[in-house]
C-alpha cells in the first residue's frame, strides 16, 4: 500500500500515446518552435498524437492556463491515488461495520421514558456532485422515545439551507441502515473530499470556493490536498 505514496516515474520522456521518446526512430524531428509548444511541454512527440490521446474529452489542457494542466505524471499519480480512495473507503466501511454498536447500544446511556434529542447544528460539511454542480452538505441527527416507542434519525442539510430526514428508523424496524449511515459519516467525509480535489485537479476549477485563492490553485495543490484527506482515511484503519 506504501507504493501508492511514491512519487510516480517520470512519463514525460516519451509520448504517452505512440511512445515514442527522443532515441526512437518513430520521433519526428521538431523545430525550436515546436519545442515550445503546450503539446511538447506535455510529453507528446507531435500535435496528432496530443489530439488523438484527447479525443476522449476527458481532459482537455488546451483550453486551460498552463498552471492548470495536469503533467503526465500527474495523471499518472491521481490514477493511482483515485484507486486507493476506492480501497481505503472499501476497508474502512467493513471495519465500521465490525465496531459499531447495536440500536440498543445507542440508547444504553439515554434517559428512561419519552425525550427528544437533537444536533444544535450539523456537523462538518461533505463535498457532494450533484445532478449538474459540486455542493456542501452536511449531517444532523435526532433521537428519542414518544408514546413509549424509540425513534432515530439522520437528516442532512446543504449550502443553501435546504433540510431533509434521508433515514429514519422506529421501532420494530430494521435499524441497519441508520447504523451503517452514522458509523460510515466519518470515512464519507474524508472519500467526498478526496473525489472533490481529485475533479478540481482535472478541472483546474475550485467551484466551492474551498482554496483560499482559487486563481493559483494548481493540480499540485489539489494532488497533496487529496493526499491530506487520505491520511485521514489511512488512520481509520488503526483503530
Amino acid at each position: 500500500m506504501n507504493d501508492y505514496w511514491n512519487e510516480p516515474d517520470d512519463y514525460s520522456d516519451f509520448c504517452p500515446r505512440c511512445g515514442a521518446n527522443e532515441n526512437s526512430k518513430d520521433m519526428p524531428e521538431l523545430t525550436d518552435e515546436q519545442m515550445t509548444t503546450n503539446w511538447y511541454d506535455e510529453g507528446f512527440c507531435s500535435l496528432e498524437c496530443w489530439k488523438e490521446y484527447e479525443k476522449d474529452g476527458t481532459y482537455d489542457g488546451l483550453d486551460m492556463p498552463r498552471h492548470k494542466r495536469l503533467s503526465i505524471a500527474e495523471k499518472e499519480e491521481l490514477r493511482r491515488l483515485n484507486l486507493l480512495v476506492d480501497v481505503l473507503k472499501e476497508m474502512n466501511e467493513r471495519q465500521n461495520k465490525k465496531s459499531s454498536p447495536t440500536i440498543d447500544g445507542l440508547f444504553e446511556s439515554l434517559p428512561d421514558g419519552d425525550f427528544n434529542y437533537d444536533d444544535c447544528e450539523a456537523g462538518d460539511w461533505h463535498a457532494y456532485l450533484g445532478s449538474q454542480e459540486w455542493d456542501k452538505k452536511a449531517y444532523y441527527q435526532e433521537i428519542g422515545r414518544k408514546d413509549g416507542k424509540r425513534f432515530f434519525r439522520i437528516g442532512e442539510i446543504d449550502s443553501s439551507g435546504n433540510s431533509d430526514i434521508f433515514e429514519e428508523w422506529n421501532e420494530g424496524e430494521d435499524p441497519k441502515w441508520v447504523i451503517e449511515t452514522t458509523y460510515n459519516q466519518n470515512t464519507d467525509y474524508f472519500v467526498s473530499w478526496c473525489n472533490y480535489w481529485s475533479d478540481c485537479a482535472v478541472t483546474g476549477k475550485d467551484p466551492l470556493k474551498d482554496y483560499c485563492k482559487p486563481s493559483s490553485l494548481t493540480p499540485s495543490d489539489c494532488i497533496k490536498f487529496m493526499k491530506d484527506n487520505l491520511k485521514y482515511l489511512l488512520m481509520g484503519l488503526k483503530y
